[in-house]
């Protein structure tokens, strides 16, 4: 861990004012932060040694000890395994079938966020409202039935998405369930009010997922079911398990607000 050397500052700090004594401290927490640990909880635990000890008036020894124990704890707590990235997944390419409704949003939504995207389509680029544009960069299958396509992206993903507004699995997109099962790879389906965030949250942080597979329902079979889907998958890349130092800096700003405004 690229830490600062909290120890050797503090020495510097020992005869100085509140503010050269915040800095110190700002600057760990910050360093804390960047690597996602709790720097709430860690500001706490400090702010209770340093209230206990002010009235005391702590030796240049204690501050330098004091200031070791901030830096130990960041380094204990230091470990890959505890820090999420955003969501737990990468997605580097989204594949779908191209059909209208849940297939298109999701290419749409790829392309609006420079995310390659790819997939199967029947042969002819065949979809309910006629010939798939070029714009969307799909391959053909040798066959014009669905059920090809359908199987080949499964296949061609590490994971498959299937988003709908019923609870109900039906035509298509119960068929993609079934191939991901009889596949063995990993596969979810989220709806609107079935808790779907913390669903999609748990399912991306299980699996490492490069290249995602949209499924769904066409447009004619289920209307609006693209704004769903483009709301499902901005989700999808939001942070929720780290700590966003941007986010937090006000916070933190405002908390070392309140160290003692004595010297130590």
């Amino acid at each position: 861990m690229q830490c600062s050397n909290i120890a050797g500052s503090a020495s510097f700090v020992i005869n100085g004012y509140r503010d050269a004594q915040v800095t110190a401290l700002r600057d760990t927490l910050r360093e804390a932060a960047k690597h996602g640990f709790d720097w709430q909880e860690l500001y706490t635990n400090v702010y209770e040694q340093w209230h206990t000890r002010r009235s005391h008036f702590p030796t240049p020894e204690a501050m330098v000890a004091l200031m070791e124990q901030v830096e130990e704890q960041v380094s204990e707590q230091h470990s890959p395994a505890k820090v999420d990235e955003p969501m737990g997944w990468k997605v580097e390419k989204i594949l779908s079938g191209g059909q209208t409704g849940a297939d298109r949003a999701a290419l749409d939504w790829a392309i609006a966020h420079q995310i390659p995207h790819g997939g199967w389509c029947p042969k002819g680029r065949r979809a309910e409202d006629g010939m798939i544009a070029a714009e969307y960069s799909l391959q053909e299958t040798p066959q014009r039935n669905y059920r090809q396509r359908t199987k080949w992206n499964v296949r061609d993903s590490d994971a498959t998405l299937i988003i709908t507004l019923t609870k109900k699995l039906t035509g298509g997109s119960l068929v993609t369930s079934h191939q991901a099962m009889k596949r063995g790879r990993p596969w979810l389906h989220v709806c609107p009010n079935e808790d779907w965030e913390n669903k999609l949250t748990e399912f991306v942080n299980q699996h490492q997922i490069h290249i995602l597979n949209v499924a769904g329902p066409r447009s004619s079979s289920a209307p609006g079911i693209e704004a769903f889907v483009q709301a499902v998958l901005t989700f999808s890349c939001q942070p929720t398990c780290m700590i966003s130092v941007a986010r937090d800096e006000q916070a933190l700003d405002e908390a070392t607000r309140f160290i003692p405004d004595q010297r130590l």
